[in-house]
């Protein structure tokens, strides 16, 4: 009997510490971003649902299931927008917006119409500046006036649309590479391209559109794709790509000048050979730690 009691005690336990979990670390609660919280831990008790409109957007957290909460004195309440759940909450650069992605309401199809609000902080007021369909993808911030999505469009294809707060389409969609990296100043696109015997990437002037490549093509991509990678310099002065040297096996590393057109500066090969049908290169550190490293000289 002693042993039942202790056994179902533990279960009870068990239960509530999972009902009662939200995902709150102590330095969580001064983060300016909801995305800096994935992962925190804290006890507190659910209350029910309250709409971003009403609640501190600099007092959200969110927990490891993806539910947006608002805690307060212990008390936890999950976070929505006109009954929706939300996801993906960015501050602007200035932290005067927030946006965030929601399902549109009454599309019985769920989470395969998705909209982008953009909330101002000091007034509440929120405005719709992007929908799509459930191949949309990750978005962030160029500045507080211009936002970028990206979007799934099929095998191989992954494209961007940049927009304004107030839903205009500045450009797109297109597609640029398979995967992108905005330089830290925010002015340039880079699209890493790799499909079939071409690999290397592009670059894209997010004001001008003036566009830049820098790809290899009749290569067997599948070996050299792993070893295939870009870095920004902190200041953006500067972009570092690593891809196949020409008219050799080996790999190389090339530091392109961004204010004199892309003017390569420093190249630095790598030796590779073929073992049967695997490429193995003479690195001493990851492709992009390598390149960090090289940004250096």
């Amino acid at each position: 009997m002693r042993r039942h009691f202790f056994c179902v005690a533990i279960v009870a336990a068990a239960f509530v510490a999972a009902v009662f979990l939200i995902a709150v670390r102590p330095e969580c609660e001064q983060a300016l971003s909801c995305a800096d919280c994935s992962y925190c831990e804290a006890l507190a008790i659910y209350q029910g649902i309250q709409d971003i409109t009403n609640v501190s957007v600099f007092d959200l957290a969110r927990e490891t299931y993806g539910n947006v909460w608002h805690i307060e004195d212990g008390l936890a309440r999950k976070v929505t927008y006109a009954g929706e759940e939300i996801s993906y909450l960015l501050f602007s650069p200035s932290k005067k917006l927030l946006g965030f992605y929601h399902n549109k309401p009454g599309d019985e199809r769920a989470g395969k119409d998705v909209v982008l609000e953009i909330m101002d902080i000091e007034t509440k007021a929120v405005t719709a500046a992007y929908e799509g369909d459930y191949k949309t993808s990750s978005w962030e911030w160029i500045d507080d006036g211009r936002i970028i999505v990206y979007y799934n469009c099929g095998s191989p294809c992954y494209g961007f649309t940049i927009i304004s707060t107030g839903g205009e389409t500045l450009d797109g969609p297109r597609m640029l590479g398979l995967s992108y990296a905005l330089s830290p100043d925010k002015q340039w696109l880079l699209g890493s391209v790799d499909w079939a015997q071409t690999l290397g990437a592009a670059v894209m002037n997010i004001k001008t559109k003036k566009e830049y490549k820098f790809v290899q093509t009749g290569i067997p991509s599948r070996q050299y794709a792993r070893y295939a990678a870009s870095a920004w310099s902190a200041d953006s002065k500067k972009l570092a790509l690593l891809n196949k040297q020409s008219a050799s096996q080996n790999l190389e590393a090339t530091v392109y000048d961004v204010a004199d057109d892309f003017k390569a500066t420093y190249r630095q090969a790598v030796a590779c050979e073929f073992i049967e049908e695997d490429l193995l290169c003479d690195m001493p550190a990851s492709p992009e730690l390598f390149l960090a490293g090289v940004l250096e000289k």
